[in-house]
């Protein structure tokens, strides 16, 4: 088979992961890269020394020697950067948050519908060990009634892009996207999200503390606390309660060692044993082979010439829960699901109280 030559725009650490993987798979070859600054770009050259250095993203999209590209770039630029993979027939797999909010979403997915290219939205969360653990024990703790999911850490900056309005929304978008993804595996859409969105330090943008409640058509509900001021904790955790158990789960991007599920049923406690592969992210090591699985289904999906839609169908319920919260701190209201359309641009200012 001839190799699927790759490009990778963005090199920031996704975008080493992403060269790394792809360079380690047996039918792809990692063939370009930009990054905007020059040196990001030259150190992906570690996983692939003899990948071309682009001047801009948009020469590597137009080569006609790149069959697939991975994006890892800001939210606000893949729009316009999925657009043109499409038009140039190249194949698209991308880290979340993928676009910039539903009318972004909605655009980018009649795109796909009609396209020959592939786009695959990556969101190896429910890939990882735990997650995958879990799942298997939710039939013996159910039926499942609520989870809680936190994930915070401490880190006042206010100069980075992704605190920005023009990128499209802070800690909910940026750190929440991928659990919500997985809980929708596992229980169907949601029907309904209330949602309180803080901007706690001056300078910011965007939300750095989100109380996000979900509930579920099959009955459960989720509520995701997530913010940057805890100390003392950069983990993934919480607990699904069932009527029959509970399981209480740790784990982060950052060490293995955090990876732990706990199992409470009327027989007692005890720690579920991971059943960890050989095979350990170098950048994200916390997160497993998990990265490694997204990249071979997307390479699956290419050779099998199989259906991607319902990655992009995923990210924009996915979108759709995030929006509504931002939504509904400006309302004050609960918001039903759907959310046929919001613009974050016209949408944001106002959707965030301040301390």
């Amino acid at each position: 088979m001839v190799k699927i030559r790759v490009g990778i725009l963005g090199l920031g650490k996704m975008g080493r992961v992403y060269a790394r993987w792809f360079a380690a798979h047996p039918d792809c070859e990692v063939a370009g890269v930009y990054n905007r600054t020059r040196a990001k770009a030259d150190a992906a050259l570690k996983y692939a020394p003899d990948a071309k250095v682009y001047d801009t993203w948009e020469a590597l999209v137009d080569d006609p020697g790149i069959d697939a590209v991975g994006l890892c770039t800001p939210s606000d630029e893949r729009l316009a950067q999925v657009s043109r993979c499409i038009q140039n027939g190249k194949h698209v797999i991308g880290e979340k948050p993928f676009c910039m909010d539903v009318d972004e979403m909605n655009a980018i997915r009649d795109l796909a519908a009609g396209a020959e290219a592939k786009v695959y939205v990556a969101s190896q969360l429910k890939e990882h060990v735990v997650s995958r653990t879990m799942r298997d024990l939710l039939k013996t703790i159910g039926p499942v009634l609520h989870m809680r999911y936190s994930f915070c850490m401490h880190r006042l900056e206010v100069e980075r892009w992704k605190y920005k309005l023009q990128s499209g929304g802070g800690i909910l978008r940026e750190l929440c996207g991928h659990y919500i993804d997985m809980v929708q595996t596992w229980f169907g859409p949601a029907r309904a999200v209330y949602g309180h969105n803080l901007i706690g330090l001056p300078g910011r943008e965007v939300e750095d503390l989100t109380e996000t409640f979900i509930e579920f058509a099959s009955g459960q509900t989720v509520h995701i606390t997530s913010n940057y001021w805890e100390r003392g904790t950069k983990m993934y955790q919480g607990r699904v309660v069932g009527k029959n158990g509970q399981i209480d789960y740790t784990y982060s991007p950052y060490q293995v060692s955090d990876s732990k599920v706990v199992l409470y049923t009327d027989e007692g406690v005890r720690d579920v044993p991971l059943d960890m592969p050989d095979e350990i992210d170098d950048i994200y090591p916390g997160n497993i082979d998990t990265f490694k699985i997204e990249i071979d289904h997307f390479v699956d999906a290419l050779k099998q010439n199989a259906d991607t839609m319902h990655t992009l169908d995923m990210e924009l319920s996915t979108m759709q829960i995030i929006d509504a919260s931002y939504l509904s701190t400006k309302t004050d209201q609960k918001i039903n699901l759907p959310l046929s359309d919001y613009d974050c641009r016209k949408q944001l200012p106002g959707s965030y109280k301040r301390l």
